[in-house]
Formats: C-alpha cells, sequence, structure tokens
C-alpha cells in the first residue's frame, strides 16, 4: 500500500503562526470602545411626525415674539449719573405781584390807577442809576411818601437801549423785582406800566398803601 503525500507546511492546521494570523484578522475587524467604556449616543427618534411638527412650530413662535430692549442707563459723569435738570430761569415777580395786579384794592381803584387817573403825588426819575444806587434810591423814595402819607407816585425807570434790536434797561427789569422783595413788599400795594402821557412802558405808576394799612 502505497503512502499518502503530505501537505504543505503552509496548510497544516495545527501551526501555531496560523493561530497568530487568524487573531490579527479578527482584531482589526473589531471597532475599539472609547476610553470611558460607553457608545456614543443614539440620536433619539421623534415620538411621531406629529410630534416633530408641534415642536418646529412652537420653536418658531417663541422666536417672533419681541425680546426686552435693553435699558440703557444714563452716562456716569464726575462719578455721579447725569440727570436731566430742568432749567429754571429767575423771575423776581413770579410769586408776587405782577403789572396791574391789585389785590385787596376795590375795582373802582384799581381801574383809575391802571389808566393813569389818579393823581401822581410824587415822582422819581431813575436814569443815571446803577443797578446798586438805583435800589437803594427806590427805597429811600418810597418809605419816604409812604410815610409821609402819599398813595401814588411814579417811577421812571426808562425803556432800555434804542437800536437794530431793543434791550431792556436793566432798571426797568429790576425794579418790578424790588417792589416784591423786602422792604418794599410791606409797603407797595400794586404797581402798573403807566400811561403813554406819563412815560409808557419806561416808567411805572406804585400804589401805596396808607400808613395804617397792614402789611
Amino acid at each position: 500500500m502505497s503512502r499518502r503525500p503530505k501537505p504543505p507546511a503552509d496548510q497544516r492546521p495545527d501551526r501555531p503562526d496560523d493561530d497568530a494570523r487568524l487573531w490579527a484578522e479578527l482584531a482589526r475587524s473589531v471597532t475599539p470602545l472609547k476610553k470611558d467604556g460607553g457608545r456614543a449616543p443614539a440620536k433619539p427618534a421623534s415620538a411621531s411626525p406629529a410630534a416633530d411638527r408641534a415642536g418646529t412650530t412652537a420653536r418658531k413662535a417663541a422666536s417672533a415674539e419681541p425680546q426686552p430692549k435693553a435699558r440703557l442707563d444714563p452716562p456716569v459723569i464726575g462719578g455721579n449719573r447725569a440727570a436731566e435738570t430742568p432749567v429754571t430761569v429767575f423771575s423776581p415777580s413770579a410769586a408776587g405781584l405782577h403789572h396791574g395786579d391789585s389785590p385787596g384794592v376795590d375795582k373802582r381803584t384799581a381801574t383809575r390807577f391802571r389808566r393813569g387817573l389818579m393823581p401822581i403825588e410824587a415822582t422819581l426819575d431813575l436814569h443815571g442809576y446803577t443797578r446798586e444806587s438805583g435800589r437803594s434810591a427806590l427805597t429811600s423814595f418810597l418809605e419816604t411818601q409812604q410815610a409821609s402819607g402819599r398813595r401814588c407816585v411814579l417811577v421812571i425807570t426808562g425803556k432800555g437801549l434804542k437800536g437794530e434790536s431793543w434791550t431792556p434797561g436793566v432798571l426797568r427789569e429790576a425794579v418790578p423785582g424790588w417792589l416784591n422783595a423786602a422792604p418794599l413788599r410791606g409797603i407797595v400795594l400794586s404797581f402798573s406800566f403807566a400811561q403813554p402821557q406819563h412815560g409808557g412802558s419806561g416808567a411805572l405808576y406804585v400804589l401805596l398803601k396808607r400808613r395804617r394799612d397792614k402789611a
């Protein structure tokens, strides 16, 4: 009986290098796990197409809502917030007598006074006076006339500078404030621009209280 020929050495199943080769091929076909040992999370599936549409509609509605505007604080100047403070222009007669006001005077007397129908018992001309000397002269004049029992006096202030742009005189603007301030407010009942024959807007009628009148 003849013997069967031996297979080639590389086809023998019991060779150790065949096991190593198979293990290497198996290792290459396996995907390595992440370092933390977990798998990549799978994308969650929507419950239904209707739920997907509802979610999309809600997101669009939220994006369409108006967002609140950012609050802009006022600038900080010198460590304090700048505030819009209204500028108040001082008016000496704002809280007291104005031209033509006659509180406490009967209607007939007030009308005659404004129309220049009351006798003018004394006159003070302030032309040439400065602001300081003019106030002193006016105070002395009115106190003297009131002490003498006189009621209606004329104070000439002048109208102001003439030219292309008229500028009211300093004393013309200041006298009403002086008449509203102490000590003259206690003895003055009324004042008003004079009639043209007595100087018009460049002069004032001043009505004084009687000495027995209370301030």
